[in-house]
């Protein structure tokens, strides 16, 4: 999720699918960046969509294309079509740390956070060093007024070399009125 490399990592995947047009993971990852990165640094959308289904294609049992297909959905505001594509997500692989992260965003975003923040939970219980896990689990105690539990997160979350776990722990600061 460092934006700034992800130019970079476009280029390494197209590589590795120049060199093994069948390798539905190198695809997968590929629709992944696209997803989440910013077009400035080589992201788009439409193409994120193409991957996926080409690694879909490829390998029907990878839950990160369907995940892929999520996150477009979820950006493009075509929330139900995002609810079906993440349940599939799931149903392919229940314990997918990432997944399990972009249902619970979902939830959050849709207006089910009690249902989110359990999600945002499991996915700590998976892989309880997911720095956006982290972060979006903060958001969630910070916005309970839990604000210890918050700072805890986003400072697990900034060693961890999350770029935006410092701007949660200035807005928590703001929020208990230390403005230094």
């Amino acid at each position: 999720r460092d934006y700034k490399a992800m130019g970079d990592a476009i280029g390494w995947l197209n590589q590795a699918i120049a060199l093994d047009p069948n390798f539905a993971r190198a695809h997968a990852q590929l629709a992944m960046i696209h997803a989440l990165g910013w077009a400035k640094y080589g992201s788009s959308q439409v193409e994120a969509e193409r991957q996926a289904r080409l690694a879909m294609a490829l390998d029907p049992s990878l839950a990160e294309p369907e995940a892929v297909l999520g996150i477009v959905a979820r950006d493009q505001r075509r929330y139900l079509d995002a609810r079906v594509a993440l349940d599939r997500a799931l149903a392919l692989e229940p314990d997918n740390a990432s997944v399990n992260l972009y249902n619970a965003q979902l939830l959050i975003v849709t207006g089910y956070a009690r249902q989110g923040v359990a999600g945002l939970d499991r996915t700590l219980a998976i892989d309880p060093m997911l720095p956006n896990a982290l972060h979006w689990r903060a958001v969630q105690y910070m916005d309970a007024g839990d604000f210890d539990a918050a700072e805890r997160l986003w400072k697990r979350a900034s060693e961890l070399h999350l770029s935006f776990a410092n701007a949660g722990l200035a807005l928590l600061a703001k929020e208990r009125g230390d403005f230094a």
